[in-house]
């Protein structure tokens, strides 16, 4: 499997091993690991840099359902896009992550939006499609 290509299936899955490791499901029987703040930041990081571009290139926000904002929203095609999701611990570590990456690195975002149940943060590289 490529880089990229592993990558996305990582990104998608929340890790190649989030099933066996437990964690709660969602409406759709997908596991999903809540992790803590340093890791989602690393992860995300690690994302950026492996995909390229500036941090100005990549949209980060903050969701209770990030593939619906992903894909239905964004625009973002699941297969050909740079794109990852993780769910932290709370929506209030969540937005902790959010206002880092937009505030200290220069993403894109819009800090405040969502509500007490956004605790999943996500990023994506912009393209001519994506919206915004």
């Amino acid at each position: 499997m490529s880089k990229e290509r592993e990558s996305r299936y990582l990104s998608a899955e929340g890790g190649k091993d989030s099933k066996a490791a437990g964690g709660n499901q969602n409406s759709k029987g997908e596991c999903i690991v809540a992790k803590e703040k340093q890791e989602i930041i690393d992860e995300i990081t690690t994302h950026i840099q492996r995909c390229g571009g500036n941090y100005s290139a990549w949209y980060v926000g903050i969701s209770k359902d990030a593939k619906d904002r992903l894909f239905n929203e964004h625009n973002i095609r699941e297969k050909k896009d740079a794109w990852i999701f993780r769910t932290a611990s709370s929506s209030q570590v969540a937005r902790d992550i959010e206002e880092y990456f937009v505030n200290t690195l220069g993403t894109v975002g819009g800090i405040g939006g969502g509500d007490n149940t956004s605790d999943m943060v996500y990023a994506y590289k912009k393209a001519a499609h994506t919206n915004p």
